[in-house]
């Protein structure tokens, strides 16, 4: 072939290849240019996909021995893009361009790192320039960093061919959620298939976001989608800003931890070895100094709310056995020797969360809140945030947060109510404890709205709470109440 008919890229089927697949399936999972199914059947039916040669239909099975061939594309190419995109190696064949997060790396949308080459990248004189730059491999639009480019329509090959029989040597960066220690690999198959990824701890630092944070390097030997994400998942140590596969809710405006910053391979036409790398974005800094100070500070009010904590339960009188025995098993965790038992993280047997109960003004009814995940009617609470100056805080603040009022009155010294009640395992928390310090406060008006984690709120009569559906410690405490 020669002209527009030069195959940019020619794939030959193993010849120990023993599954039975269509063209259209083979080349989505074999072929790093080819994102889906629906995607190889569109590029088949336009005659950019061929098999030996031929022009086939999507249903044809390839064999051990076939050529899958991809022809440049005959669509009309989509508008150019106009971003700056940063340009870290490029010669007249080839071109490793830096990625920025939240940018699509190819296919049918205009704003995607492929259109915007043209306008970053300087032309090719070769004989076989491609009509356009194309890119060689993806990444996730989340991840940010090298990505491999071809000018030329050998160049474009000869890069397939390297990725093909794993010739390129992909080098990530990226923060790991909790404390993860040495190095190792991970084999673990994605989607049906071998995957396999070597780690490397750089250095860790301390978190308030999630205790721990693990810079580390990470290197795939395959290239299966989502692969770095699952497996360091599957270690306890998703990467932090990642959504999907688990880890504590992403920092807002941060999005993934994840960096592609370095590159190696021979030169696609030279064959000399090609290495180029970027230094780790400038967040991944920031956000290592910035949970290490927001830890130092947590570490100086973590003992003085610890013992202004231990004041509230030694000076509180039980008013039966039933609080006579909550109240010896929070005075047990509150001199536990290791961890935060204030943290929503301490799990044996559990840790401290806030409560209270509101008052009307007339003191005749109690604020409740339809909880949203436990649909059932308690009083506004939740957990002890790091930043709360003590226990008492933590409990106006959830009161703020749930309900919308802000100006409490408290009702006597101290506690008013303690509880200790079992919360069943779910995601990655295992059954746990929640001793809840429970404060009475009264509020200045009847304005109240349902805010965070609360479906609905309402005033109820403290005769009428025993007809709603509710908890039975909620109507001890309302016993006490009255």
């Amino acid at each position: 072939m020669s002209g527009p008919e030069q195959p940019i890229w020619e794939h030959h089927v193993p010849q120990d290849f023993a599954e039975r697949l269509r063209l259209d399936r083979y080349c989505a999972e074999n072929l790093p240019r080819i994102p889906s199914k629906a995607f190889a059947r569109k590029s088949i039916k336009r005659d950019e996909i061929r098999l030996n040669g031929e022009t086939v239909e999507s249903s044809r099975f390839v064999r051990p021995g076939d050529v899958v061939q991809l022809l440049p594309s005959t669509r009309t190419p989509p508008a150019i893009y106009d971003a700056p995109i940063g340009v870290v190696y490029q010669d007249a064949h080839m071109a490793v361009v830096d990625k920025p997060a939240g940018l699509w790396t190819s296919g049918a949308k205009q704003r995607t790192l492929e259109n915007a080459l043209p306008v970053n990248l300087e032309q090719s004189s070769e004989p076989d320039v491609l009509r356009r730059p194309r890119v060689t491999h993806r990444l996730d639009a989340q991840t940010q960093g090298l990505v491999i480019c071809a000018k030329t329509a050998s160049a474009h090959m000869h890069i397939g061919q390297a990725f093909e029989r794993r010739g390129v040597q992909k080098r990530y960066q990226a923060l790991l959620v909790g404390r993860l220690e040495g190095e190792g690999t991970v084999e673990l198959p994605v989607e049906g298939r071998d995957a396999k990824t070597h780690y490397r701890v750089l250095s860790h630092g301390r978190s308030l976001f999630c205790r721990w944070l693990t810079w580390v390097e990470l290197s795939p030997h395959t290239g299966r989608t989502h692969q770095l994400r699952r497996h360091m998942a599957h270690l306890g140590h998703p990467i932090l800003g990642d959504g999907i596969y688990g880890g504590p809710r992403p920092l807002r405006g941060k999005g993934l931890f994840l960096c592609a910053s370095a590159v190696e391979l021979a030169h696609p036409v030279t064959g000399a070895p090609l290495k180029v790398s970027r230094p780790a974005p400038e967040k991944f800094e920031i956000t290592f100094a910035r949970e290490a100070r927001r830890w130092a500070r947590y570490e100086e009010l973590h003992m003085d709310r610890l013992m202004g904590l231990r004041a509230l339960l030694d000076a509180h009188a039980p008013a039966d056995e039933i609080e006579a025995s909550h109240l010896d098993k929070m005075r047990t965790l509150a001199r536990a020797e290791r961890g935060d038992p204030c943290a929503r993280d301490h799990f044996e047997p559990g840790h401290f969360t806030a409560s209270s109960f509101v008052l009307s003004p007339d003191g005749a009814s109690v604020l409740l809140i339809l909880h949203g995940k436990l649909h059932r009617w308690l009083q506004p609470g939740g957990h002890i945030d790091p930043e709360d100056v003590d226990v008492l805080a933590a409990a106006r603040r959830e009161v703020a947060e749930e309900v919308g009022i802000t100006e409490l009155e408290q009702v006597g010294a101290g506690l008013f109510d303690v509880d200790v009640h079992t919360i069943p395992a779910r995601k990655q928390e295992p059954e746990h404890e929640h001793h809840d310090l429970r404060f009475l406060f009264r509020a200045p008006s009847l304005e109240a709205v349902a805010g965070s984690d609360a479906q609905d709120a309402k005033w109820v009569a403290l005769s009428e709470v025993a007809h709603i559906e509710s908890d039975q410690s909620v109507m001890r405490a309302v016993a006490k109440i009255k």
